[in-house]
């Protein structure tokens, strides 16, 4: 995944030689139902004309991943559709311009340091004069490690998730703006194939901002 990369090149040396002999992850096409509709692997559709785009994908995401969780026959469908609704929000923030920032916490720790609380707020600073006027699409993507029982893991992800939420509403409150939560496990929509000795270092909270209308 292009947005997983942003974060893999953000860690430590640890995790560029242990990737180096991974394999790369088969693509996934997106069957169209005709040049004006996208269908999605469980099933979802985003229409070419979509006018918010970024909301449309914010959601798709964030609807599969909660029926990935619940398992069950479709359980694979909607996880290459979270992966691919990611990407092209990815996508779509790079071609906007908007980009992505990615805090690290400390191994079994919700708290943001200082050091990531800075690097938020400059983000976010320039996030809120570069879209004013228009609504402002947060994807924030949480993880927590693989290792350890999974409902502790569970909790730490969405804390995770709803860390950022005090620093983005005092920041962004004056225009509007949406929040599309995904609380990730270890290598949960991550390259496959990955080491658990890099998995033990999925601490994160990624946070991807698009334009709407």
């Amino acid at each position: 995944m292009k947005r997983a990369i942003v974060i893999l090149l953000s860690l430590a040396a640890i995790c560029i030689l242990a990737l180096s002999g991974c394999e790369k992850k088969p693509q996934v096409i997106i069957a169209p139902i005709s040049p004006e509709i996208f269908r999605f692997p469980n099933g979802a559709t985003l229409p070419a004309n979509t006018a918010d785009r970024a909301g449309a994908l914010g959601e798709i995401a964030v609807q599969a991943h909660r029926r990935h969780l619940l398992g069950g026959p479709d359980m694979g469908a909607n996880r290459e559709t979270v992966e691919i609704a990611m990407d092209m929000f990815y996508d779509l923030s790079q071609a906007q311009g908007a980009g992505e920032v990615t805090l690290f916490f400390d191994t079994g720790s919700a708290v943001i340091k200082p050091g990531e609380r800075d690097k938020l707020e400059q983000f976010l600073s320039r996030i809120a004069l570069d879209g004013y006027g228009r609504t402002v699409h947060l994807l924030l993507i949480g993880s927590a490690s693989a290792t350890g029982p999974r409902e502790l893991n569970t909790r730490l992800s969405t804390q995770r998730t709803e860390a950022p939420l005090p620093i983005v509403q005092r920041m962004l409150s004056g225009g509007p703006y949406a929040i599309h939560p995904i609380n990730a496990l270890g290598d949960m929509y991550s390259p496959r194939n990955v080491p658990n000795q890099v998995n033990r270092l999925y601490q994160y909270v990624q946070i991807i901002v698009a334009y709407g209308p």
